[in-house]
Parts: structure tokens; C-alpha cells; sequence
């Protein structure tokens, strides 16, 4: 069973990306990010990588992770406290904690700009 399965699938991966993002929202350290954003597209991005991620049918093909953040001036700070609002989506929705094992390795990619 795939962790796409063991999380519920489909429904539970987009409710997984929407408490993400309501996190996210009300976090004053993301802001800047997405104040021109288009959060639909965003997060249709975001349910692809991630389904795709846990091994689930939906394909993920937009740009490379460091190419999608390249211009975002990502730092370390950044990336933890993303990591940290998943961690609690995923406390929200029961999802098996091993996913944060697939996520911490991202950083290197993601990360563009010293503290």
C-alpha cells in the first residue's frame, strides 16, 4: 500500500494541501510570497507534487522544485516553518508522520538565500 493510499487518497491529499494552506495564509513569515500569487494554481501545483510525492496517480510535470523557488528568496527559516505548518496539516487530517521523511530532503532545493 502506498503512503497515497495509507493517507485516504485523493480527497484526503487535497484536504492535506487545503489545511496547508490555511496555515500558511495566516503565517505573517509567508506573506511576501503570496501577495501576487495565484493560490488556485499554487495549490493545484502543490496536490500534484504531493500525490505524486506519495506515490499516488497524479503526475506532477511544472517546473523543477529549484526552478519554482529560484526567484522567492527562500531561507532556512522559511522552509522550517513551511515544514512545521505541514507537520501540523498532517496532525489535523491523521496522516502517517513518515511523510515528513520525504519532505526534510527538499530543503537543498528549495532553500536559495542565507539567514
Amino acid at each position: 500500500m502506498t503512503l497515497y493510499e495509507r493517507v485516504g487518497g485523493e480527497a484526503e491529499v487535497a484536504a492535506l494541501i487545503d489545511e496547508l494552506y490555511v496555515r500558511a495564509l495566516a503565517d505573517p513569515l509567508f506573506t511576501p510570497f503570496f501577495e501576487k500569487i495565484d493560490l488556485q494554481r499554487l495549490k493545484s501545483h502543490q496536490f500534484a507534487f504531493t500525490s505524486q510525492g506519495l506515490g499516488g496517480p497524479h503526475p506532477y510535470s511544472w517546473p523543477l522544485l529549484m526552478q519554482a523557488h529560484a526567484g522567492l528568496r527562500i531561507e532556512r527559516r522559511h522552509f522550517d516553518g513551511f515544514v512545521a505548518h505541514l507537520r501540523s496539516a498532517l496532525g489535523e487530517i491523521g496522516a502517517p508522520a513518515e511523510i515528513m521523511t520525504n519532505v526534510t530532503p527538499l530543503s537543498g532545493l528549495i532553500v536559495n538565500q542565507k539567514s
